[in-house]
């Protein structure tokens, strides 16, 4: 599962860098990336969910993965914004707002870290 996790976090990174060269050299979003990126963002969201009903409430108190868990489920939460974002649920400044926060595409790679430790 750890691995998948890794390979889909990797797949990530590179489309991120994709789409955000595409957006440069175009001015516009490309829908195939931006339909693919949904799909990887309800991955996220589905992982931390998944990991959140096996470990339950030691999700948040194992002293050992605790800040790790808490960075994984504020990552699925901004996923979750961006998914609807991406279905046109968000609109005006607000939707503004949190698409700056797709920054935390990137800090996904800072993931792999865990499992390289």
């Amino acid at each position: 599962f750890q691995a998948v996790c890794a390979l889909v976090i990797i797949i990530t990174t590179i489309l991120v860098g994709v789409e955000t060269q595409y957006q440069a050299e175009t001015g516009e979003a490309h829908q195939q990336l931006q339909d693919i990126m949904a799909c990887l963002n309800l991955w996220y969201l589905l992982e931390v969910v998944l990991r959140l009903v096996a470990q339950r409430r030691e999700f948040f108190t194992n002293e050992e993965s605790r800040a790790w868990n808490i960075f994984d489920f504020v990552l699925g939460l901004i996923s979750l914004a961006d998914v609807f974002l991406e279905m046109g649920f968000g609109r005006g400044s607000m939707a503004r707002v949190l698409r700056l926060l797709r920054v935390a595409r990137i800090l996904r790679s800072l993931r792999l870290v865990r499992w390289l430790r």
